[in-house]
């Protein structure tokens, strides 16, 4: 127990030679969505105080510098828009009612095989209806993307013959 103790004790020893400081991180603003009319309010509201104050020594600049620093920084943060919340990009790049209903179809066949004990025999019909309708769900799919490629496809070669920059702003989404 002393033994313990004694470790406890120059540990904290040891923790108390280091000070940590941790900054807060500032929000990046991005400035052209800022509210100008706003940005300028507050900074005429403010303004006013900073500039009775006159600076007669450096420590008096620099108290003012940072007070100004201070200033146009909440003045940024309050303007600015704030950041929208995630929002999670769909996982599949094409979207149909076909595989929306094929995606529920095999999401409640999982449900089935999970309610049974997740069985991984062969023979047991849940665990086939999972493992066809993922089957079924992944060649939708691929039978929707290869439509929206040939879609694309053919986008650009109906927008070689009329417009060009249409055409090429197609052949760079293909490259992509």
């Amino acid at each position: 127990m002393v033994k313990i103790l004694r470790q406890y004790l120059k540990f904290e020893a040891k923790t108390n030679l280091k000070t940590y400081t941790f900054q807060q991180i500032q929000p990046t603003i991005k400035w052209d969505k800022v509210d100008q009319d706003l940005y300028l309010a507050i900074i005429n509201g403010q303004v006013d105080t900073i500039a009775e104050s006159p600076a007669e020594t450096a420590e008096d600049a620099d108290l003012l510098i940072s007070k100004m620093h201070q200033m146009l920084t909440k003045a940024a943060t309050e303007s600015s828009s704030k950041k929208s919340k995630y929002k999670a990009k769909p996982k599949l790049k094409v979207w149909t009612p076909i595989i929306k209903s094929s995606l529920k179809e095999m999401r409640k066949c999982y449900e089935v095989w999970s309610r049974n004990g997740k069985p991984t025999n062969p023979a047991d019909k849940s665990y086939q209806d999972r493992v066809n309708t993922r089957k079924e769900f992944k060649k939708q799919v691929k039978v929707e993307q290869a439509r929206e490629r040939d879609r694309e496809k053919q986008e650009i070669l109906e927008a070689r013959t009329r417009d060009s920059k249409l055409y090429h702003k197609l052949v760079k989404r293909q490259q992509e």
